[in-house]
């Protein structure tokens, strides 16, 4: 998985590279709708590389080569972040989205 992982990751970072020459080039004589498509483009090869950087993680982790340690987190606070990140995309569905936490967190028994 390493290897392939790595043989994907190099185009993509080579492609990464010449969209970023292209987007940023203030002599680039492109219309504003190819600049827009080129912003589009540029999005997939760092989503891939991510992807692809994920998965050299996984298997790094698979073979004894990275160790886990395992941490206490304050859920309440990762939900609040979490949804205050994906706000502005509920509210541009007209969705809604709401959490019901309990006053105390250590005093919420099996419902919680």
């Amino acid at each position: 998985m390493s290897l392939v992982s790595h043989e994907l990751r190099t185009p993509l970072t080579a492609i990464s590279g010449y969209l970023d020459l292209l987007t940023e080039d203030p002599g680039a004589q492109s219309t504003a709708k190819q600049q827009e498509l080129l912003g589009i483009v540029k999005g997939t090869p760092s989503g891939s590389v991510k992807l692809i950087d994920d998965l050299l993680d996984l298997s790094r982790i698979e073979s004894g080569k990275v160790e886990l340690r395992a941490t206490a987190v304050d859920l309440v606070a990762l939900i609040a972040e979490v949804m205050s990140l994906l706000q502005p995309q509920i509210e541009a569905k007209g969705q809604q989205l709401s959490f019901d936490r309990p006053q105390n967190p250590t005093d919420c028994g099996r419902g919680c």
